[in-house]
């Protein structure tokens, strides 16, 4: 996740925009795989404003990717500005550890 947020901001210097183009190459889009390191998690991203001035990043759990059973952190999020959230039952900071 931290490696798609430098990407993006990377993306956002050339484009004056964010984009929801995770596995595209540049300059369209992020290059990166649309998977975590480990294959646990899929790497989606929503681009908010017709402008795209803002995302949403989320890691969600790939189906056998072993994470699917994690109910207290789920699915990760990060957005543009930093901030970090998970949509399962424990706090961000415990999951973002």
């Amino acid at each position: 996740m931290l490696q798609l947020q430098t990407a993006q901001e990377k993306f956002y210097l050339q484009n004056n925009s964010y984009t929801n183009n995770v596995t595209g190459a540049p300059p369209a889009g992020l290059g990166l795989l649309g998977v975590s390191e480990t294959n646990k998690y899929d790497i989606s991203v929503t681009t908010f404003a017709a402008d795209g001035q803002s995302y949403t990043a989320t890691a969600s759990p790939r189906a056998g990717g072993g994470q699917t059973d994690d109910t207290q952190c789920a699915s990760y999020m990060i957005n543009e500005r930093g901030t970090r959230a998970v949509s399962g039952s424990s706090a961000a900071d415990v999951c973002w550890k």
